[in-house]
C-alpha cells in the first residue's frame, strides 16, 4: 500500500500537531514520528537484523515520503514502534493516517 508520510498529524480539534510548544513551529508529519520511532533503540535488546530492517524503512520512508509503498507487516512494525515512543495524542493521529 502506498502512503503519503509527508501528511500532518491533527490534534483532536483537528489543528496540525506542532513539533514544538511554539504555534510557529513546524507542523509534525506521519514521516516526522515514523522515522523518529523507528530509529530510537529499544529497551529491550533486539536482534540485528530487525535493527537493520527498521533503519532501512525509516531511510526508505525518508527517501520518499509523499509516495512510499509499504507492506502489511511494515505498518505493524511502524505502529510497535510509535507506541513504544509516543502517547494517545500521536499514536491516534498515526494509526489514522496509516490505516487511511
Amino acid at each position: 500500500m502506498k502512503i503519503d508520510f509527508t501528511k500532518p498529524l491533527l490534534t483532536i480539534k483537528g489543528t496540525p500537531l506542532k513539533m514544538t510548544e511554539d504555534p510557529n513551529s513546524p507542523d509534525t508529519t506521519l514521516a516526522d514520528v515514523v522515522t523518529n520511532a523507528l530509529l530510537i533503540p529499544s529497551r529491550d535488546p533486539m536482534p540485528f537484523d530487525e535493527n537493520a530492517n527498521a533503519f532501512k524503512l525509516a531511510l526508505r520512508i525518508n527517501n520518499e515520503p509523499a509516495n512510499c509503498e509499504v507492506k502489511s507487516e511494515e505498518i505493524t512494525l511502524i505502529k510497535q514502534a510509535i507506541g513504544r515512543n509516543y502517547g494517545p495524542n500521536v499514536c491516534g493521529p498515526a494509526d489514522i493516517l496509516l490505516e487511511g
